[in-house]
C-alpha cells in the first residue's frame, strides 16, 4: 500500500525548460491513509529539489530559540530563465514571546563583543535567507546571505554571506571511476566554522581562490576515495592568541587526502526493493566494513607561520539487520579513532589544529517499528573531565518509512535542533509494482 499520497487540486503538469513541473492550486499529504496535513498551492519540479513552505528551527545562540519559517516558490529570471532566486523569511517566536534577545553584542561593540540581554524591537523578530543562483557560459555563481534581524541598525552584526564563481574544467566518468576538477573563487562575510573542541569561529571575511580535485573508484570490495586540493586567500578572523582581537593574513595551503573503505563481511541481500521493505527507501547495506584515512595539509601564511599537520583515521563500520521487522532489526555502529600530528602553529584560532586524539562514533539502532534513535559526535581522548569529552553530540529520533522519514534532531554543543522531513518518492531509479 502506498504510504505517502500527495493529493492535488487543479493539477497540472508541464515541461519548462527541460524541467518537470506539477502545479496545482491547493494540496495535502496523506501519511499511511491516517494522517492528512494541508500544505497548500505548490509548484514542484521533479528535476529539482523541492522544499516545504512551513518549518520550525531551535537555534539558542542565533534565534534565541524557537523561530518559524517560511519558504516561497523560486524566481527565474533571464532569457534562458538561468538565474534563480531563492527566498525565505524566519520568525522568531521565542524572541517575541519574551520581547528579549542574547544574541547580539551591545551597540558601542564589536562583532567580537560579549553577547548579552537586551530589549527586541520589532524588527528582531524577523530575519531572512536569500539565495541567487546563476549560470555565465561554463560558470555557476552562487551567493547566499542570511540574517537573524531585519534592523538595520544591527546590520554589521546579523548578516552572513558566502559567494562562489565556479567552473568544472575536468571530468571523467567510467563504470568504476569517476573524476571531478573544479574552479573556485571565493568570498565569505561573517562564516562561522566549528574547530573542534574550540567551538564555532567567526571567520569575520574571506577571499580567494580554490583549486578542488575529487575521485571516486571501486576496486574489488574496495571504495576509495581521493581528493586534492590547492588554495590560495585573505582571510580576517580572531588571533589564537587573543581571540578579541581581529587579524587579517593571507594564507596558501595543498591538501592531499585518501580514503579506502573494505568490505570484509557482507551477506548475501535482495538487489532490488520487495514489498516487505516498509521502513526503508533503499536495500540496506549490511557487512562489516573498515575504513582507512589520511590526511596530509600544509598550510603557509604571510607572517611566516605554518602548519603541517597529517591527520591517521581506522576503525571499524558494521551494520545489522535489514530494517524489516518490528524489533531492533536494524543497528549500525561506526567507531574511527583519529590521530592529528602537527608542527607549527597558525595564527588563526579558526584553522589550529586541535583535538588530536579522538573518537568518531556514529550509532543507529531501530527500537519498534519504525522508531529508531541516532546518536553521533565525537569523543575527545586528551581531556580528563568526562563531561567535557564529547565535542559536538548530537542526538535525532527519526520515524523512518520506505516512502519518507521524519527526524527530530539538537545538537547540544551548539544548541540547535530541528526537524528533517524527506519524501522518497520522486526520481526513483529502482524496480517495483506499480500501485
Amino acid at each position: 500500500e502506498p504510504q505517502l499520497v500527495i493529493n492535488n487540486k487543479d493539477f497540472k503538469f508541464f515541461r519548462e525548460n527541460n524541467d518537470t513541473k506539477i502545479k496545482t492550486k491547493w494540496s495535502s499529504l496523506t501519511f499511511d491513509d491516517k494522517l492528512t496535513i494541508p500544505i497548500g498551492p505548490r509548484n514542484i519540479n521533479i528535476d529539482r529539489e523541492n522544499y516545504f513552505r512551513w518549518g520550525f528551527a531551535y537555534d539558542k545562540q542565533k534565534y534565541d530559540g524557537v523561530s518559524v519559517y517560511r519558504s516561497f516558490d523560486p524566481l527565474f529570471f533571464g532569457k534562458n530563465k538561468n538565474t534563480q532566486f531563492d527566498f525565505l523569511g524566519k520568525f522568531n517566536i521565542q524572541r517575541f514571546l519574551s520581547g528579549k534577545t542574547k544574541s547580539f553584542s551591545s551597540e558601542n561593540e564589536d562583532i567580537l563583543g560579549d553577547k548579552i540581554e537586551q530589549d527586541a524591537n520589532f524588527l528582531d523578530y524577523f530575519g531572512i535567507d536569500a539565495g541567487l543562483k546563476s549560470s555565465i557560459g561554463d560558470w555557476d555563481f552562487i551567493l547566499e546571505a542570511e540574517t537573524n534581524s531585519v534592523d538595520f541598525d544591527k546590520l554589521d552584526k546579523s548578516l552572513e554571506g558566502k559567494s562562489y564563481l565556479t567552473k568544472n574544467i575536468y571530468l571523467k566518468n567510467d563504470n568504476n571511476y569517476f573524476a571531478s576538477g573544479d574552479l573556485a573563487f571565493f568570498g565569505t562575510f561573517r562564516e562561522k566554522t566549528n574547530n573542534g573542541s574550540l567551538g564555532e569561529i567567526l571567520v569575520n571575511n574571506s577571499y580567494g581562490v580554490l583549486y578542488d580535485l575529487e575521485i571516486f573508484k571501486n576496486e574489488k570490495n574496495t571504495n576509495v576515495t581521493r581528493n586534492i586540493s590547492l588554495g590560495y586567500g585573505k582571510y580576517e578572523s580572531p588571533s589564537r592568541i587573543n581571540s578579541k582581537n581581529l587579524i587579517s593574513k593571507q594564507r596558501s595551503n595543498f591538501s592531499l587526502k585518501q580514503k579506502n573503505e573494505y568490505v570484509l563481511w557482507q551477506p548475501e541481500s535482495e538487489r532490488f526493493l520487495t514489498d516487505d521493505y516498509i521502513y526503508s527507501p533503499s536495500v540496506i547495506n549490511q557487512g562489516f566494513f573498515w575504513l582507512i584515512e589520511g590526511n596530509a595539509d600544509f598550510l603557509r601564511y604571510e607572517d611566516g607561520n605554518k602548519q603541517d599537520v597529517i591527520l591517521i583515521k581506522t576503525g571499524p563500520k558494521l551494520v545489522l539487520g535489514s530494517f524489516k521487522k518490528d524489533y531492533l532489526d536494524y543497528t549500525e555502529i561506526q567507531l574511527y579513532p583519529r590521530f592529528k600530528f602537527n608542527r607549527g602553529n597558525s595564527p588563526f584560532s579558526f584553522d589550529q589544529v586541535v583535538d588530536s586524539s579522538v573518537v568518531e562514533f556514529n550509532i543507529k539502532q531501530q527500537l519498534y517499528k519504525a522508531l529508531a534513535v541516532n546518536f553521533s559526535g565525537d569523543f575527545n581522548l586528551e581531556n580528563n573531565n568526562l563531561e567535557d569529552n564529547f565535542i559536538n553530540p548530537t542526538i535525532e529520533i527519526s520515524f523512518n518509512r520506505r516512502a519518507y522519514n521524519i527526524g527530530l534532531f539538537y545538537n547540544f554543543d551548539n544548541q540547535e535542533g530541528g526537524i528533517n522531513f524527506d519524501i522518497y518518492s520522486f526520481n526513483f531509479s529502482g524496480l517495483g509494482r506499480n500501485f
